[in-house]
């Protein structure tokens, strides 16, 4: 590999100077244009306002009143800027002149120039819309047209300026001037007053432009001439920011570190870069990136390959021109067959079978037919299907009969196997278990290929029934050339011909004195009775300490929580904790020190904490978050819901609850939870019990058997079923009441100053 490969900003500045050269432009910064300025200008006494017209020159008449005509053309390239963000622009400036006969001067008469205009009978079905896209689309070749139309309806000269690509679509521009201010002349050639200039057409770095323009009617030639961009033009001396029409890729190679950048990157503007497999029929992509400023992108050094190829350019452009480098072209071509695969189809709609060799560069390589059988298995080359491949182009397996899935395809290069690939087929039922490979050649079984094992028989005799076999069509082609036959043949019903009766009778009986055998022995008998048997509740949930958190909404929803945490306890031996059973001990040293203590208990003991959420619960946790972090919480000596978030919420908030939280819910309406409590598994209480009882048991969550725990999850669910409906009743009683408006609903109201609620002593 080499060392380092790094192309420096001097030499990136040294190959744009030799490719285009040093203009004027490229030597000073550009002129800037100001953003807010308008598309078109009028110098002199001209007036212009913007309008809509075809592009049609028509051709050249003569003049017999005072007529405006072009008489120069000039273009500039320059800038355009707006919050930092610069543009290239081309600016048309068109100079008019005023040619006219003074003995007709009088045939003007006075008017105005409002419906000034050239008639156009013979296109009246032309669609005069055009794409405002295409005004914001690059511009690398164009065509201006200026086209100047005179009248002699009065006092003033009315004129048409016409700016268009090349298409018949057109943004034209009235201009006007005022008989008195053409200078008095005796004579009848043409005198400049004033110019119209197009002040900015996008173009990209390097493009050529042909500027054409002419007046309407046309009075005189065509004026054009040829305007080339630069193609790396420096647009801010002091901030050394260029505008090129590719960028220029600073790349290394190190023995850790491959990466590619862009030379002199500026955060102000965006480059393409893509890192491609270059491939002989077509381009693979490995990566797509942007780049900005002196961001990089690194290669992995185990992907690359010889054909690796880089692509830059920059976003703003269209089309635009590409920098393309392939740096790894010398590496060795091993990494290329280490990346390849080979891949085996079967045509559904032709039924044809193709093999390809996929790989990101182009490999030549053998491939071959082979039968895959034994134990191990072993995949044996069949005779005369060698053959030459290349990468990336299928292959049809000519002469295939019927696909078999021992039959097999096998790459090597320079003797060494590659890939094998065998076919996705299905065959018969005779022809998968005693089966064999007969290669008939010459009326004869030449070869033999065992796909399970060799049986134990004459192999004389065998392959003389199998040459009968083939012939007769008992057995399935799978190969069939003008040279040689390769067939697939039972040999189940030879190998049954050596079974008897005697022997399968013999078997029979051992078998059934060993099952006596079984049967007899006592400790086999203890140990199926110790596998079928249900488990002691103390083995399973080992006491295990759980934690019961909810909030106080109502007397009826405190008593469902207390026979719920009495039905863990009494049912599943478990270890709870209950606000209510402790509230002596909370009064004394507060809400919050309590919770906390719990926790760290239950934590320290491998414990559970269950989080009961209810639509009381969900409101104090919205009030409870809006509350400002420097308000004081009133103490509350029996219990809090605000002290309960206090615990948990940071748990949940930094990713610490799995494994040590279970979230639940009474009733079949899981909005209740928060989002973010909702990170875990929301059980809906008492529908799934049964899935919960395996969270408590813990690590022996596998010695609850199913039965056991849907016995538990009965007995469970059905000391709730009072306590529940009662705590329905009560809801369903508050509902009405805050619909009917009679009196104030009895669930708890919070606002922005509360943050914990008060619970009377019982």
């Amino acid at each position: 590999m080499t060392r380092v490969t790094r192309v420096t900003s001097f030499g990136v500045l040294l190959v744009h100077v030799l490719l285009y050269g040093l203009s004027t432009q490229d030597r000073g910064a550009l002129r800037t244009l100001p953003h807010d300025g308008g598309a078109i200008s009028c110098s002199g006494d001209l007036v212009c306002e913007q309008s809509e017209m075809l592009c049609l020159p028509g051709n050249m008449e003569t003049a017999m009143t005072p007529v405006l005509v072009p008489s120069d053309l000039r273009a500039e390239t320059v800038k355009k800027c707006h919050n930092d963000n610069c543009s290239l622009c081309v600016r048309v400036t068109v100079e008019i002149s005023a040619a006219f006969l003074t003995e007709h001067n009088e045939e003007l008469g006075s008017g105005d120039c409002d419906d000034y205009g050239p008639e156009y009978d013979d296109f009246d079905d032309y669609d005069r819309e055009h794409d405002e896209d295409e005004e914001n689309a690059e511009i690398t070749a164009v065509n201006v047209y200026l086209k100047l139309n005179n009248s002699n309806n009065g006092s003033l000269l009315c004129a048409n300026l016409i700016i268009a690509p090349p298409t018949l679509s057109c943004y034209a521009m009235k201009v006007s001037l005022p008989l008195s201010a053409v200078p008095p002349t005796n004579s009848s050639s043409s005198t400049v007053v004033g110019s119209v200039a197009y002040n900015c057409i996008k173009v990209s770095p390097g493009a050529e432009m042909n500027i054409t323009s002419y007046s309407y009617p046309r009075y005189t030639k065509i004026l054009s001439i040829s305007h080339e961009v630069p193609g790396c033009t420096k647009l801010d001396p002091l901030d050394n920011i260029w505008v090129c029409d590719a960028p220029v890729l600073d790349f290394v190679n190190e023995s850790n570190e491959t990466s590619v950048g862009i030379v002199n990157g500026s955060n102000r503007r965006k480059a393409f870069v893509r890192v491609f497999y270059y491939n002989y029929k077509k381009n693979i992509t490995h990566s797509n990136n942007t780049l900005i400023g002196e961001k990089r992108y690194y290669i992995p050094q185990s992907d690359i390959v010889p054909c690796m190829c880089i692509q830059a350019w920059y976003i703003d452009l269209v089309d635009a021109m590409r920098y393309m480098l392939c740096p790894f072209r010398n590496y060795p071509k091993d990494l290329i067959l280490d990346k390849s695969k080979l891949e085996v189809k079967i045509d559904k709609l032709t039924s044809y079978t193709h093999y390809t060799l996929n790989a990101p560069c182009e490999v030549t390589a053998e491939a071959s037919l082979c039968w895959k059988s034994g134990n191990p298995p072993r995949c044996r080359e069949i005779p005369n299907t060698r053959s030459k491949v290349v990468s990336q182009i299928p292959y049809r397996i000519k002469d295939l009969e019927v696909p078999h899935p021992s039959l097999c395809v096998q790459v090597s290069v320079k003797g060494k196997v590659l890939h094998t690939e065998c076919l996705n087929a299905s065959v018969r039922r005779e022809f998968q278990n005693e089966a064999l490979l007969c290669l008939i050649e010459r009326g004869r079984c030449k070869t033999l290929f065992n796909m399970t094992h060799q049986p134990k028989i004459d192999l004389a005799f065998l392959e003389e029934k199998l040459v009968g076999d083939a012939l007769s069509d008992h057995c399935i082609k799978v190969l069939s050339s003008a040279k040689q036959n390769i067939s697939v043949c039972s040999i189940d019903k030879f190998m049954r011909s050596r079974w008897t009766w005697s022997r399968v009778l013999c078997l029979l009986v051992v078998a059934c004195v060993l099952l006596i055998i079984l049967l007899k022995v006592e400790d086999l008998k203890k140990w199926l009775k110790s596998v079928t048997a249900e488990k002691p509740l103390d083995e399973i949930f080992k006491n295990r300490r759980v934690l019961i958190l909810y909030s106080p909404d109502d007397p009826a929803y405190e008593e469902l929580v207390r026979v719920f945490s009495f039905s863990l306890k009494v049912e599943l031996k478990l270890d709870v904790i209950l606000d209510q059973w402790d509230r002596t001990e909370m009064a004394r040293v507060g809400p919050l020190p309590w919770y906390q203590k719990q926790k760290s208990d239950v934590f320290e003991k491998g414990g559970l904490i269950i989080l009961l959420f209810s639509e009381g619960a969900r409101d104090r946790y919205t009030a409870w978050k809006g509350q400002r972090a420097e308000q004081v919480v009133e103490s509350d000596p029996y219990g809090s819901f605000g002290a309960i978030l206090n615990c948990v919420y940071p748990d949940f908030l930094k990713g610490r609850a799995k494994g040590r939280y279970l979230v639940a819910s009474f009733g079949s309406n899981n909005d209740v939870v928060p989002d973010p409590f909702g990170l875990l598994p929301i059980y809906t209480l008492p529908l799934n019990l049964i899935k919960l009882l395996p969270e408590l048991a813990g690590d022996n969550r596998k010695i609850l058997r199913r039965k056991h725990a849907k016995r538990l999850s009965v007995k469970i669910s059905n000391s709730l079923q009072e306590p529940l409906k009662a705590c329905q009743k009560t809801m369903n009683r508050q509902t009405v009441i805050s619909q009917d408006g009679s009196e104030l609903s009895e669930s708890p109201r919070f606002d922005e100053k509360v943050a914990m609620e008060l619970e009377p002593l019982v």
